[in-house]
């Protein structure tokens, strides 16, 4: 049920390497928040263009604007900035980290590569720098040259934590699962509250239908009891097995410590499903897609559950609603035929 998240963690650590964010734009905020941050980004943008003037060589202040038009998604803008902070201070490795975030962002991954493979031979004992290099690496899938800049990283410092969780990454993606699982461990050995290594060695051991998946995302909850990712993995992997209670008692702590959670609600209306509880299921649906009325598949699921009730009208609702955001639906379209 649960996603891949080599991706995610690869595009948060990108996100991380800007030294001036913004706060979190939280979904469905409303349209004057968005405005008011918005606005207070240009003012920064204005004020910088006058320092600018006043001192055109100062890289900083380019750097600081980049940062302002990267948070408005003004890529090209961003580029111009970023490369001048670059050409104007050559020994600071941070720029070409954040040129290559917008090359990436901007959907220039060849380019983003480039400036990072450059970058490295100008700052080859810069370890976050090639950390960074490895990310890359392993996101384009240029698993060679990610195990040989990991290998460098680890010359300079084999405690590197994190070196050992991109090479396990790395190693999972070549299909090496023996040795994925040796350096995701090593990793954990190193920092023993690196949670995305937990939370890599629980999805192994689940996708092995092995009980020891529990532990690890235990352990994950346990470093960070806030990320709830960990707390629907887990109870996924009670599902996977059949043992679909263990999995709604978990799914419900979810949203008893971090609020009212759409996919939390989902997959205990699913699990309820597995069980033919199918009036439980449909009061969780009927949340899920209240709190996100576009969750396509919470739609079909409430149609599956309302046709088990007898209720085939509401099931017709909900099977058209379900294709209705989702046109490529399949299984909705297929449902509502055979009504």
């Amino acid at each position: 049920m649960m996603n891949n998240i080599t991706k995610i963690f690869i595009l948060i650590s990108f996100l991380g390497i800007l030294a001036c964010t913004s706060e979190t734009t939280v979904e469905n905020a409303s349209t004057k928040t968005v405005v008011e941050n918005l606005s207070q980004t240009e003012l920064e943008i204005k004020s910088l263009d006058a320092q600018i003037e006043k001192e055109p060589q100062n890289a900083k202040l380019y750097e600081l604007r980049g940062d302002s038009f990267f948070k408005l998604e003004a890529y090209d803008e961003a580029i111009v900035d970023y490369t001048s902070a670059m050409e104007l201070d050559q020994k600071n490795s941070i720029y070409p980290q954040k040129l290559a975030a917008v090359y990436m962002n901007y959907n220039r991954s060849r380019k983003a590569y480039n400036i990072m493979s450059a970058a490295s031979f100008k700052f080859p004992q810069d370890t976050s720098l090639l950390l960074k290099l490895a990310e890359y690496e392993v996101v384009l899938k240029k698993n060679n040259e990610a195990f040989q800049t990991l290998q460098k990283v680890l010359k300079i410092d084999r405690h590197r934590a994190e070196a050992y969780f991109l090479m396990g990454l790395n190693f999972k993606d070549t299909g090496e699962i023996n040795k994925a699982i040796s350096s995701f461990q090593t990793a954990v050995d190193k920092d023993s509250d690196y949670v995305e290594a937990l939370m890599m060695l629980g999805y192994i051991y689940d996708e092995k239908d092995d009980p020891l998946a529990e532990r690890f995302f235990d352990n994950a909850i346990a470093s960070e009891p806030t990320y709830m990712d960990a707390y629907l993995a887990k109870g996924n992997h009670y599902g996977n097995r059949g043992e679909f209670l263990k999995a709604i008692e978990v799914f419900k702590q979810i949203n008893e410590k971090g609020g009212q959670n759409s996919d939390a609600y989902y997959n205990i209306g699913l699990s309820y499903m597995q069980i033919d509880s199918f009036k439980l299921a449909a009061d969780n649906f009927k949340i899920c897609i209240q709190l996100e009325p576009t969750y396509v598949k919470g739609h079909f699921y409430m149609g599956q559950a309302s046709e088990k009730l007898g209720n085939k009208e509401n099931a017709k609702q909900y099977y058209q609603q379900a294709i209705n955001l989702d046109p490529k639906m399949e299984r909705a379209k297929e449902a509502l035929q055979a009504l």
